[in-house]
């Protein structure tokens, strides 16, 4: 299940401070910011500050698939899930992936809110990667916020229906509506009687 686009902390840091000198230099000025804040007890201009590094790395950051796991139920919530045990399925089980996203972008919605939108698209595909099926648009996600959220989850649920016991790869493409950024990740799956 490892996802194609997964980005570390170090990579972040370094993509940050190769976007040019003027940039990095707004990065290098707000985090002083933010410790001269954090010094003179002042913690909410601190975290307004420290936000704003937040937008720009953000910004910066391609679509990203940080997690992606198999749950026994829809999440209830960013991290609220449960692991499935494994990821061996009955044939005509339903099958639920959570799948945690960062780096998409923000529209406006009519009322003046953030919008985000995620649209996935879902391949199914033998382990050898023969493609035996294609779902276009398996699921769209539209969320107004009056705040741009950075904790966002989806929650997938795939049916392969009618599909005969076997190891399945299930390919997850997931394209921002609001930016030309996509990133895909792969699942693996047993369907046994």
């Amino acid at each position: 299940m490892a996802p194609k686009h997964l980005m570390s902390t170090t990579a972040l840091l370094a993509l940050l401070l190769s976007t040019g000198p003027s940039l990095a230099g707004k990065v290098s000025e707000l985090g002083n910011q933010v410790e001269k804040s954090i010094a003179s007890g002042q913690g909410i201009k601190a975290v307004r500050e420290a936000r704003k590094i937040l937008d720009i790395a953000w910004a910066a950051t391609p679509l990203t698939i940080t997690n992606a796991t198999l749950v026994a139920t829809e999440a209830k919530g960013y991290g609220a899930y449960t692991p499935r045990k494994d990821n061996v399925y009955k044939p005509g089980e339903t099958i639920r992936l959570y799948a945690e996203v960062i780096g998409f972008g923000y529209g406006k919605a009519p009322d003046g809110q953030w919008a985000i939108g995620l649209n996935c698209d879902l391949v199914v595909m033998k382990p050898d990667g023969t493609v035996l099926g294609r779902a276009p648009g398996a699921l769209k996600v539209r969320v107004e916020d009056r705040h741009r959220p950075k904790e966002f989850q989806l929650n997938l649920t795939y049916h392969l229906s009618g599909a005969p016991p076997g190891k399945y790869l299930l390919e997850t493409t997931v394209h921002d509506t609001h930016s030309d950024k996509m990133t895909s990740f792969e699942t693996a799956v047993e369907l046994r009687e």
